[in-house]
């Protein structure tokens, strides 16, 4: 038998149970289409973050924490505690260290405010409240990318009154840029669901001297020293000095000279007894952990192609079983078992590659009109640039996918086809 005839006749056999043939081709379908939507959500998703992770971070920027703060531990321990409090404080004296470094441009120390409620004193200007709000003391440097870029006013030498706000909580109250610029506002220090043991502080007053594009996750930013003195009080210090040499900086934000001294700057760092991270480091871990999540996508989508299999091989069964007078007609005629085999096993195949290929075809229409859905109406609303695909699906995944799927249905065709070409012709007509 020829090939073409083989093809022709395997595909008139699928046609002829027409709705078995839908639903065993079905279940290929199901798997295949879950492979693809997950596997390029996963891609799309490291897409997005990366690009929010890369605005937020210069290449040639490293954020000094103190040693074993990087550290991930499912279970907290005495010994790990007590390797923490033996863990070098970021004092002046580590500040002037790490200056000291070759190929060091800028070191600023960071503090972090956290539960903070952001309100405006001119409730005609906006009466609403952030009831929390997070923000740091951090000394800004002119022509620094760690800000995006400045939208109105100033961002570096700041009195203790001024504060400067993102956009992101600009863009909260929905009034024009300018219109921020001179606003007072107070913050307040906001207590724990389960208390605290530091004191709490009165609110504080600051004039809106700025507003930049973006500084991290911060929502605004005063200058460090007010920073310290909140803490150095709230936290029963005598002095700034005190709590600089007892407690020390949380981080501290370094800018090396050019991107290819990053890694010696940071290894300089990391010897004097601190933990450094770059932007390089945070794109490590965030491949290592997006190579990971297409795999546990794919085998979500190979158990259901597994029972697709299984489908197939009963279909199959089941079509030797109706046809087998025909067989028996086909090997009285003059076919031969290789003939048989290659008949079955083609349908099988063609099952495989029809649901690989719906799938193929309905993935790509559905994640077409979520990307132009969301990439026109959602992400604008989250402020999230740059981004045109939420689903990214590479030609190789659509090439794998039509192909393993065929593969599948061939492997499962096998013993059908097997047992259909094995079949004894005499026995076979006399089959009703």
């Amino acid at each position: 038998m020829r090939l073409n005839d083989a093809i022709r006749t395997s595909l008139k056999a699928l046609r002829r149970r027409k709705f078995r043939t839908f639903l065993t081709t079905f279940a290929v379908f199901i798997g295949v289409f879950i492979i693809i939507v997950l596997v390029s959500l996963s891609f799309g998703a490291q897409k997005i973050l990366l690009s929010q992770i890369t605005n937020q971070f210069d290449l040639k920027s490293i954020f000094v924490l103190k040693s074993g703060t990087l550290d991930i531990s499912l279970f907290s321990t005495v010994a790990k505690d007590e390797e923490e409090d033996k863990a070098r404080i970021i004092n002046n004296k580590a500040i002037a260290d790490i200056k000291a470094l070759p190929f060091t441009e800028i070191v600023e120390p960071v503090i972090a405010y956290q539960n903070r409620k952001f309100e405006f004193e001119n409730k005609d200007f906006d009466k609403r409240v952030v009831e929390s709000s997070r923000g740091a003391g951090w000394n800004l440097s002119e022509n620094d990318p760690v800000y995006g870029k400045v939208m109105s006013g100033k961002i570096s030498n700041l009195n203790d009154n001024e504060i400067i706000i993102t956009d992101t909580l600009a863009s909260a109250y929905g009034k024009p840029i300018n219109e921020y610029l001179g606003q007072k506002v107070k913050l307040t220090y906001q207590l724990g669901l389960l208390g605290s043991q530091v004191k709490p502080s009165e609110p504080r007053e600051f004039i809106i001297a700025g507003v930049v594009e973006n500084i991290r996750d911060y929502t605004y930013l005063t200058n460090i020293n007010i920073a310290l003195e909140d803490l150095y009080t709230r936290n029963n210090y005598s002095s700034k000095d005190d709590y600089i040499e007892t407690a020390g900086f949380q981080a501290v934000y370094v800018k090396a000279v050019s991107e290819d001294k990053v890694k010696e700057v940071a290894k300089g760092i990391k010897e004097m007894g601190f933990d450094a991270t770059t932007l390089e480091d945070v794109l490590t871990v965030f491949n290592t952990f997006f190579s990971i999540i297409p795999i546990i996508f794919t085998i979500v989508g190979l158990i259901a192609i597994f029972v697709a299999a299984v489908g197939i091989i009963n279909t199959m069964i089941m079509s030797v079983y109706e046809r087998t007078k025909v067989i028996g007609v086909m090997k009285s005629v003059g076919a031969k078992n290789s003939d048989i085999l290659t008949l079955f096993i083609l349908e099988a195949g063609f099952i495989g590659f029809f649901g690989g290929l719906a799938a193929v075809v309905v993935s790509a229409i559905l994640m077409e009109l979520v990307n132009k859905t969301l990439v026109d109406t959602v992400l604008p609303k989250l402020e999230i640039t740059g981004i045109d695909r939420i689903f990214i699906t590479p030609w190789e995944l659509v090439a794998v996918a039509i192909i393993f799927s065929t593969i599948v249905g061939v492997l499962a065709g096998i013993y059908p086809a097997f047992r259909a070409s094995r079949l004894n012709p005499v026995e076979s007509l006399r089959h009703e």
